[in-house]
């Protein structure tokens, strides 16, 4: 386990480097000449060497892997048209960038991702479609900002007979977005020049011993001059075992996207600032990572992927979402719900679930299927695994009786 502290230092060579990405990319379109990306690549690289590896930065290190091997493959095709003699060890190479490029993409399970690659490449070759690759390298969502590894270990701390270490837990934060009062379920439509409401309700593990104050940061690749949001702070809640806390503040855009982007993926962040300065990273269990797209009209993005509120996507009132979370309760326990979700709906338990009572496991569930639009999937798959469980039974044939009166 290690202690993370947010660097200044890291997080501007990191924005300054996404600023440079668009550039790189446009110099492709009609050099003949990898050089300059390979070394922007190499700074990628070397930023990554000091940041910690979470779903997010995988994005970065895609981004470097496929710049390479456009690189790579520029270098190729100018040797087979020459006749130089490093063709073969630069296929080579090209095949193990690409290969590399695949696992990455198999990590992130991104559709939309894999979608827009589609065509790009072919590691089996290896061979590379610049005109296909490039604008999916565009839509990539760089983040601009990384946590890097800190110096020091965790500070030795004396057990009760004083011999050995003791590690601090890593506090776990439930993290619930609400954008215009309304639960944050899918991709969210903004209008440009309008200031959004946004809230996060945290309930947290525990409080650390001299944490001074809460922060919740929204992280984008989205230029600051186009992007504007809350700083979502909370003061000391020390004293209790758990915590409670509304954090509430405004997001707005000032430019619409252009026709055809894709989403603004934006990283949700929180961290416990310390006594001494620094920054206490805690682990986010709900909403991690949201979803805009911005534009004035509101038939914009692809049909019926713009969802303002839960209920357009077979999400729950508040009274549906007790009910529900009262009949998972009767009908499953720890283990068998972790076996649904592996074999039903293709989920780990511990991906999108915290390790709190398991009244909280099955609102973390509950919670996950709104956000990914996967309710009626869960009430499905539910009722059809304990058949003979009468709560949740009824409250399946009232859910469906419900999704016919929309």
């Amino acid at each position: 386990m290690r202690s993370l502290n947010i660097d200044a230092e890291h997080a501007v060579r990191s924005a300054e480097l996404a600023v440079r990405w668009d550039t790189v990319l446009r110099e492709f379109e009609h050099t003949t000449d990898g050089a300059n990306a390979l070394a922007f690549a190499d700074d990628m690289d070397a930023l990554l060497e000091d940041s910690t590896d979470s779903a997010v930065l995988r994005y970065w290190r895609l981004a470097s892997g496929l710049l390479r091997a456009l690189a790579v493959n520029l270098a190729v095709n100018t040797a087979a048209r020459v006749g130089g003699t490093d063709v073969a060890s630069n296929r080579i190479r090209l095949q193990v960038l690409l290969q590399e490029a695949d696992e990455i993409v198999g990590e992130l399970d991104d559709k939309q991702l894999q979608e827009s690659l589609r065509g790009a490449y072919d590691a089996g070759v290896p061979h590379v479609n610049k005109n296909a690759l490039l604008p999916a390298l565009a839509q990539l969502p760089l983040p601009t900002l990384y946590l890097a590894e800190e110096k020091h270990r965790w500070p030795r701390r004396s057990t009760a007979d004083g011999e050995g270490d003791t590690v601090p837990k890593v506090p776990v934060l439930r993290l619930t977005a609400f954008l215009d009062n309304t639960l944050v379920a899918a991709t969210q439509q903004l209008r440009p020049h309008t200031l959004h409401t946004l809230r996060f309700d945290v309930r947290g593990t525990e409080w650390p011993d001299h944490a001074q104050r809460l922060r919740v940061e929204l992280l984008s690749t989205c230029p600051p001059s186009l992007f504007h949001v809350s700083i979502f702070e909370t003061g000391d809640r020390s004293g209790a075992p758990e915590f409670e806390a509304t954090l509430a503040g405004s997001i707005q855009f000032t430019a619409s996207q252009s026709e055809g982007a894709s989403d603004l993926v934006v990283a949700v962040r929180a961290g416990f600032t310390m006594q001494d300065g620094s920054v206490r990273e805690a682990h986010i269990v709900g909403h991690s990572q949201l979803r805009f797209r911005v534009s004035s009209s509101g038939d914009s993005g692809s049909p019926g992927k713009l969802t303002p509120a839960a209920s357009a996507i077979g999400g729950l009132s508040a009274g549906q979402f007790g009910a529900l979370q009262n009949s998972l309760l009767g009908a499953f326990n720890r283990e068998s719900l972790r076996r649904i979700l592996r074999t039903k709906l293709d989920v780990r338990l511990d991906h999108i679930a915290g390790n709190g009572t398991f009244t909280d496991i099955v609102c973390d569930v509950i919670d996950w299927a709104e956000r990914e639009g996967r309710v009626d999937q869960l009430v499905r798959e539910a009722a059809a695994f304990v058949p003979g469980n009468e709560e949740l039974q009824r409250f399946a044939s009232e859910f469906e009786r419900m999704k016919t009166c929309r």
